[in-house]
């Protein structure tokens, strides 16, 4: 098995103009957020195009992002009888604007860059090139030569998760990234897509 390394590789966090017009040119067409600005309004126009890569520019060098560009609401499942909910009874929706998930895109361009070479081979799910049904497809493989196995007494056990997205500990997120040696100003971006 390959070692895992702690420190995470040299990443060159600021991408060209023409590695925006090809991440623009390539984003999936989506509802625009609460802006009403769809992808396909970037990428129509070079004003618009050099606006969008300053604005990806300042973020990334000073963790300065527009106001208002991404709001994210949790909203409840079920009603609750006090007011309080657990995060399992909630589910988010985003309103990010087309700008934002554009930014994170491209951060996420950045890193894809060198993560399938440093994360661990067991990591297969959000990783570009690997895939989380292979962690079923090997569950279940193992499973069949088990059952098969003369004198077999095993079992699988199974655990349910509840809803990630509300329950990240973000704090954490902060510190392991430090821990690995992104840059604050990074960090400073990425938290600044969890300011609203």
């Amino acid at each position: 098995t390959k070692r895992f390394s702690v420190t995470f590789p040299q990443i060159t966090w600021m991408i060209s103009f023409t590695i925006l017009t090809v991440i623009l040119a390539n984003a999936k067409s989506s509802a625009a957020g609460a802006d009403g600005v769809p992808y396909g309004a970037w990428c129509s126009n070079l004003k618009a195009q050099f606006v969008l890569y300053s604005a990806y520019s300042m973020w990334i060098t000073f963790g300065l992002a527009p106001v208002f560009f991404n709001v994210a609401r949790l909203f409840p499942k079920t009603n609750s009888k006090d007011g309080v909910y657990n995060p399992c009874d909630t589910r988010p929706r985003s309103g990010a604007n087309s700008d934002a998930k554009f930014l994170a895109m491209s951060l996420s361009f950045c890193f894809n860059s060198v993560m399938r070479f440093w994360a661990s081979e067991m990591q297969r799910g959000f990783i570009r090139g690997r895939c989380m049904l292979e962690n079923v497809l090997h569950i279940e493989s193992a499973a069949v030569a088990n059952a098969c196995a003369k004198g077999n007494d095993s079992a699988l056990i199974f655990f349910g998760f509840a809803a990630a997205f509300p329950s990240v500990a973000r704090k954490f997120i902060w510190i392991a990234l430090r821990a690995l040696g992104i840059p604050s100003n990074i960090i400073k971006a990425i938290a600044a897509l969890y300011i609203n």
